[in-house]
């Protein structure tokens, strides 16, 4: 097999693809954590407003509807905070999915390049070969034609 030239760069450009699907993966494990917190946030929500709503039906005093009313502003707070968090997790994310994209085009521009450079070099093997074989053939006519004559 032929060295290629630019065997370090290729596996160069492998190894930063691959760190770049674990960093990506990371990215993407944690926009699911924050996903699935946002869940639960809003699941929260829901229990507080129901739980108010209940005890407004059986009577609720001011103190513990203020109270209530300032959890769920937290909470709505929270919930703002998260969808943020999320938003920056997405754009990571994205970021981190166009460097993959373009390091896989670094990579397979090399690869092409190697298989291009292969190519040729199998091509001059077989014309090398295909030229000794032809001088063979004519030293055998040669010879055969001296030895008729």
């Amino acid at each position: 097999m032929p060295p290629f030239a630019f065997e370090t760069l290729l596996n160069q450009r492998i190894h930063q693809e691959e760190k770049i699907q674990k960093e990506m993966a990371v990215f993407s494990r944690t926009l699911f954590e924050e996903q699935q917190t946002l869940k639960q946030l809003e699941s929260d929500q829901k229990r507080v407003l129901n739980e108010i709503q209940q005890k407004q039906n059986d009577g609720i005093t001011v103190s513990e509807q203020v109270l209530y009313m300032n959890y769920l502003d937290g909470m709505v707070s929270l919930i703002r905070t998260q969808k943020e968090t999320i938003q920056k997790a997405e754009t990571q994310l994205d970021q981190k999915r166009l460097a993959l994209i373009e390091a896989v085009k670094k990579r397979k521009m090399l690869e092409k390049l190697k298989e291009k450079s292969q190519k040729c070099y199998w091509e001059k093997e077989r014309k090398l070969e295909q030229n000794l074989l032809d001088e063979a053939a004519v030293c055998r006519f040669e010879k055969n034609d001296f030895i008729q004559s």
